[in-house]
């Protein structure tokens, strides 16, 4: 009886912890599904995201191979302009992006679509990114907030840098009054 009973213990532990594994693998995947639905999920067409609503995710940044090109909404892409690829909102949305890691943000724009197999949730642009302090590392974990559209025309959380190189002014240093010499008589020697 020892013998069948020590077998029987070995084969349901091996088939409860087969099970509990399974539910595991498929919960998990049920999780990375939803969460990859929620980021590629297509706007529908003249569509307005809802001001306030909150998305989590990654963000990467675009490189420069892109420079130039046209962006989903027809505009030209530059690394200088506070703009994003997003596919979960649609195009023209304007988004405030927090850094979770260091509280800062700014505020871009959504012009363009990511490869629809990736799941980040955001690809901006080298400034933006730059001004979120994650461009040594690649990626950052974000939080993004839709918002109404800034009434100000001015960059949107400070300023891009500009590729002309201003040269520095420089202030003309004010001149000390010299003391007047005094003149004294010159020996001058005579010819003979």
């Amino acid at each position: 009886m020892n013998k069948y009973c020590s077998h029987f213990l070995k084969a349901t532990f091996f088939f409860a912890l087969l099970f509990t594994m399974s539910f595991h693998v498929l919960h998990a995947q049920e999780t990375t599904d939803t969460v990859a639905a929620i980021v590629n999920q297509k706007p529908e067409k003249n569509s307005k995201a809802k001001i306030g609503a909150l998305y989590y995710g990654v963000a990467s940044f675009y490189g420069n191979k892109f420079i130039g090109k046209k962006t989903a909404s027809g505009e030209m892409f530059s690394q200088e302009k506070y703009t994003a690829a997003c596919n979960a909102l649609p195009l023209g949305t304007w988004v405030k992006v927090t850094n979770m890691k260091n509280g800062k943000s700014v505020v871009v724009k959504t012009n363009d679509r990511l490869h629809p197999k990736m799941n980040r949730i955001l690809d901006l642009t080298m400034v933006a990114a730059h001004e979120l302090g994650y461009v040594g590392k690649g990626l950052a974990k974000v939080k993004v907030e839709v918002i109404e559209k800034p009434k100000k025309k001015t960059k949107p959380q400070g300023k891009a840098k500009s590729k002309k190189k201003s040269k520095p002014q420089v202030k003309a240093k004010p001149q000390k009054k010299s003391k007047p010499q005094k003149k004294t008589p010159s020996k001058v020697k005579k010819k003979k």
